[in-house]
């Protein structure tokens, strides 16, 4: 549930704070625009998500530093074949647009090779789409949980505090936004509840992480990021709602982070010009976003789940 509520954040988001050569869809003092603004806080929710699920599996699979490699390509396969066609499809609408409004397409082949090695920040091209720099982030981190997971769950519970404490605490010292350690304390605090529900921390020195996580996640980025992040791992901890509608948000929520730019994005760069009305706006706002779940379920069902099933087969 709360991947798909976080992926739904980020949706709300962009479309609330739409803008395009003609204007912005709502003005910026738009209470619904300005709710919409803390849509932004779905990308930390998925990074504490991701703190806590990837090493809880690690651990459950029984992952060992020698089965490094094909943990990697497992989670290379499951992440990357989605976000290549997003990106292809993503070319493909832009190429259509340039031919309906005479505008230059330009593939340059070197822009598409950092996008797929999410080597982009370290250059001077941009994202094909403002999203992707937190795919290089999680990419980032699965690299990084994969050295370090045998410190974090180390019999010595020095050696794991230390090791947890040197990784939230990097976020202090390394503010590149491009570099996955400025959010080191946001991902930290997943890695604190997966210790505590591992059984290899104790409930007292799991809050005590989290708090000293959250305060340096309020001095290096924000007090609300904090909250979200507090928030998401509270839910984690001590909310349980099974329920299929959830559930199945949940589970296409990567395909509706990975296009509702290209599908909601799209849809209203064609249709917001027509609108003059307030309540045709937000009208506008709530048709594109059924749309951008509806295309989401089509493209978890063509392209995400199979690459989920494949990345299954590879045994870690």
């Amino acid at each position: 549930m709360l991947r798909g509520l976080a992926a739904l954040l980020v949706c709300l988001y962009h479309f609330t704070n739409y803008t395009s050569p003609d204007g912005s869809l709502l003005a910026t003092d738009d209470p619904v625009r300005q709710i919409g603004e803390l849509g932004i806080n779905g990308v930390f929710i998925f990074f504490v998500i991701s703190g806590f699920v990837i090493p809880i599996s690690m651990y459950n699979g029984k992952y060992a530093i020698n089965r490094l490699p094909r943990f990697l390509v497992r989670r290379w396969i499951r992440i990357e074949i989605p976000y290549i066609a997003s990106i292809l499809a993503f070319l493909v609408v832009f190429y259509i647009s340039c031919r309906m409004y005479m505008w230059n397409f330009d593939f340059e082949p070197m822009r598409f090779l950092h996008h797929i090695t999410y080597t982009v920040p370290f250059t001077d091209y941009d994202w094909y789409n403002v999203i992707y720099w937190t795919l290089a982030i999680e990419f980032q981190f699965y690299i990084i949980i994969a050295v370090l997971y045998p410190l974090f769950v180390h019999k010595n519970a020095a050696v794991r505090y230390g090791s947890l404490l040197v990784f939230g605490l990097s976020g202090i010292l390394i503010t590149n936004h491009s570099i996955f350690c400025h959010y080191g304390p946001i991902f930290g605090m997943g890695i604190a509840l997966f210790l505590l529900k591992s059984g290899k921390m104790k409930d007292l020195e799991a809050l005590l992480f989290v708090l000293l996580f959250a305060g340096v996640t309020a001095y290096t980025h924000d007090w609300v990021i904090a909250t979200f992040a507090i928030a998401t791992t509270a839910l984690i901890a001590f909310v349980t709602i099974d329920n299929k509608l959830f559930n199945k948000l949940g589970d296409i929520s990567y395909s509706l982070y990975l296009i509702h730019g290209i599908v909601g994005g799209n849809l209203l760069f064609i249709f917001s010009r027509y609108v003059d009305s307030y309540a045709g706006k937000l009208v506008l706002i709530l048709l594109v976003t059924v749309a951008s779940i509806a295309s989401s379920y089509l493209f978890w069902w063509l392209i995400e789940n199979p690459s989920k099933k494949l990345s299954k087969k590879i045994k870690v």
